[in-house]
């Protein structure tokens, strides 16, 4: 992460939450709407938009409201989100492009929502990424909002105009191959704000979104809520690293089919929930279509604390899928457990499956389902499944330092056979490096 000018970050968030907008900028609306110069005047060093100004500091201050105007934010500034802002009305094809090396940062009460229509291309480098993160000086989960994508494929909610949680906008539709763009070595940190007094945001929210957009590098870390959620859609997302999440790492509900490969999920003692908690549709269990994603190489790191909602993975509320190649380790309330009939059932016709995956959790390996004794029926489902290896012996991960992370195997691991490997990363490889970032704040 490239350094960034505290005392300039501090300045601004006072003025955020003075509301001083003539104090930070000229011109800025802060509510719905568009704002700004307004007609796209140049504005000094800032990009020409009509939601940017320049602050009397000289970074560029993004008003909130909604734009239907092209959004480019180049290198060599820092750019403060003044509010939520919305690219695209749900109708127009409004572009939001970051060039590598970007830095957007965020305060209370703010988030970006990406509209059905409109597209986010963000694409930075492993040497030059894309960070969205906290404006404040000391960072903490929850300081903003975080990143909604909004996109056109179907979910299981009865409707192609579901509003999103949080008056994050509508999302859904009939188009499972809709294209909301492209996320590449991108960090999302220090988000799930509190947005109102029902709703907390997610690191990045997935709601609808289609298989045609492509999410591939990318690193949630601590969101105060949860780190991924997919709430229906097709997306798929690959080298995924999500750590220090407060609620649940990865989530999906509203029937998400799409694929996650190579996901690497860590844990920080004291903060987390689940490693995965998976929902079909907690109104009907058995609404179509199904909650029915891939998941391959996937490690799930705990921090071995006793949090009682500490579980590895829960699948529950009817969902379906298909997993292999998953390595859970190091939970204190379990690495697996079913919830729910539907889900049981889904399990028992292999609907629900899983293969070639290995689980240490010393103290529970299973934990039964909530609502009722279900005799074993974790147990029986995860070893009946072709190769799964269920062990107390340590993962011998390279690493699970919360400040250096490195989940790849050690040699003799048993995530290691011959050639393949479980789990996001093969011996000595740590696709995750140089990238992302564990701060703590």
């Amino acid at each position: 992460m490239k350094k960034l000018n505290r005392q300039l970050i501090s300045s601004f968030s006072l003025c955020l939450l003075a509301m001083a907008s003539t104090a930070c900028s000229d011109d800025t609306d802060e509510g719905g709407g568009t704002g700004g110069m307004g007609g796209g005047s140049p504005v000094g060093g800032c990009p020409e938009h009509e939601l940017i100004t320049e602050t009397s500091s000289g970074a560029c201050e993004i008003a909130g409201g909604t734009t239907t105007e092209d959004m480019h934010l180049v290198a060599g500034s820092e750019y403060f989100l003044g509010g939520k802002l919305f690219i695209g009305d749900d109708s127009s094809s409004t572009e939001l492009k970051v060039d590598p090396g970007v830095t957007v940062l965020g305060g209370d009460k703010t988030f970006i929502v990406i509209q059905r229509g409109a597209t986010i291309m963000a694409e930075g480098t492993a040497e030059e990424p894309i960070i969205f993160t906290s404006a404040q000086a000391e960072r903490a989960p929850g300081d903003w909002g975080g990143l909604v994508i909004n996109g056109k494929a179907t979910t299981n909610y009865g409707t192609t105009d579901v509003e999103g949680e949080a008056g994050t906008g509508k999302y859904g539709g009939e188009d499972d191959t809709d294209n909301s763009g492209s996320l590449k070595y991108v960090r999302v940190e220090f988000g799930g704000n509190q947005v109102d007094n029902e709703n907390e945001l997610n690191g990045i929210a997935f709601q609808g979104v289609g298989s045609g957009t492509t999410v591939d590098y990318v690193q949630v870390h601590s969101s105060k809520d949860d780190g991924i959620e997919f709430f229906g859609g097709t997306v798929e997302v690959s080298h995924v690293m999500i750590t220090n999440i407060g609620d649940d790492s990865i989530d999906w509900t509203g029937g998400w089919r799409g694929k996650a490969t190579y996901v690497g999920v860590q844990q920080w003692a004291g903060n987390g929930d689940r490693g995965i908690e998976a929902d079909n549709n907690g109104d009907n269990n058995t609404a179509e279509p199904y909650s029915n994603p891939t998941l391959s190489n996937i490690t799930i790191w705990g921090a071995g604390d006793s949090n009682a909602e500490s579980t590895g993975a829960l699948f529950r509320e009817g969902t379906k899928g298909t997993f292999s190649k998953i390595a859970i380790g190091n939970f204190a309330d379990g690495c697996l457990s079913l919830d729910q009939d539907q889900t049981l059932a889904n399990a028992e016709d292999d609907s629900l499956s899983i293969a070639n995956s290995v689980i240490s959790c010393a103290s529970k390996q299973y934990k039964e389902k909530y609502d009722a004794p279900n005799d074993g029926a974790v147990e029986t489902w995860f070893t009946g499944g072709t190769d799964n290896v269920a062990t107390t012996d340590a993962l011998d991960l390279t690493s699970g330092d919360e400040s250096a992370p490195d989940l790849s195997p050690k040699a003799g691991s048993p995530l290691l056979a011959g050639d393949d490997y479980v789990g996001a990363f093969a011996e000595g490889e740590n696709w995750a490096a140089g990238w992302t970032s564990y701060d703590a704040k």
